[in-house]
């Protein structure tokens, strides 16, 4: 009788490239939904008055969905300045329990890679990525994974807010 299970785990010996594409993979159903929700945050954008170059740099520098609609909410009742900030701070304040569950998993990584993933760091990247992390501890370049999961969402919900913005630019004010 054999004593060798089924399925042996699988020697890890993927590339840097093979695992971003992996995170890939793994987030590009997320797209779907994606898509509309920029789609609408670009079109809020210039409802709420900002400029194309405002709003679309706000996607690309802020890039929270969440917190973008409800900065933009503020700004188009003319919210201070500072209860802008502070209602974007605590929005976003997720992203350091996110941040603190996964850093066991990138301790190896350099700064510059923590600096680049924390930018990156949405509730689809940390979920997939967490989930990757713990189903397949032994996978290596996980942070290639994370970011195979993080840029390409950064992608598409940035392109996803311009269209939204030059397309709600040719709205009409009512």
């Amino acid at each position: 009788m054999s004593t060798q299970t089924p399925f042996p785990e699988a020697v890890h010996t993927a590339t840097p490239r093979e695992t971003f594409f992996a995170g890939l993979r793994t987030v590009a159903p997320i797209f779907l939904g994606a898509v509309p929700f920029g789609l609408v945050t670009g079109v809020t954008s210039v409802t709420a008055g900002l400029t194309a170059v405002e709003a679309v740099g706000m996607s690309a520098v802020v890039f929270a969905g969440a917190s973008q609609l409800a900065a933009l909410q503020l700004i188009g009742t003319g919210a201070a300045l500072l209860v802008i900030w502070f209602t974007t701070l605590v929005i976003n304040l997720r992203h350091l329990m996110y941040s603190a569950s996964i850093a066991p998993y990138l301790q190896h990584i350099s700064l510059r890679w923590r600096v680049l993933l924390a930018f990156l760091m949405t509730d689809q990247a940390y979920a997939f990525s967490l989930v990757h992390y713990e189903t397949e501890p032994s996978a290596p370049h996980r942070e290639w994974y994370f970011l195979g999961v993080g840029l390409p969402l950064f992608f598409v919900w940035n392109t996803a807010t311009a269209v939204g913005v030059f397309v709600g630019a040719q709205i009409p004010p009512s």
